[in-house]
């Protein structure tokens, strides 16, 4: 594994990327507004099916089935990103939700979960 060290500024889009198959692919990106807004999304090249919901963690656990949720547009496909304001709103596949001001944030919280498919399914750079 390697990981490299860099302090981003405002503004900068960092994108994760993992070493599969003697090639660099890039799954996920997310960027800090100057509002502290975060900005996060995957980089699949093609979508297929998309769906999205809630799920409840138990005991540090979650599982979820492929086939719940709610099926996605394609509109909303072309680009499923997910951004947290600092007000508060969470703009998520063409939903508006509402949280706690992230300006009010003392220590850490986890915002979100992230499912990943296998590297092979993400383009080589």
């Amino acid at each position: 594994m390697e990981a490299a060290f860099y302090e981003p500024t405002v503004g900068d889009r960092i994108r994760v990327v993992v070493r599969y198959e003697n090639a660099w692919r890039p799954i996920f990106w997310l960027m800090v507004g100057k509002d502290g807004s975060i900005y996060l999304g995957h980089r699949y090249t093609e979508i297929s099916v998309l769906r999205k919901g809630t799920k409840e963690v138990r005991n540090s656990s979650v599982s979820i089935r492929y086939e719940e949720g709610q099926d996605v547009s394609p509109e909303l496909r072309k680009n499923p990103k997910v951004s947290f304001h600092a007000s508060g709103r969470i703009n998520a596949v063409g939903d508006r939700l509402l949280r706690g001001s992230l300006r009010t944030i003392t220590e850490q919280q986890e915002l979100c979960r992230a499912l990943f498919l296998h590297p092979s399914h993400y383009a080589a750079i």
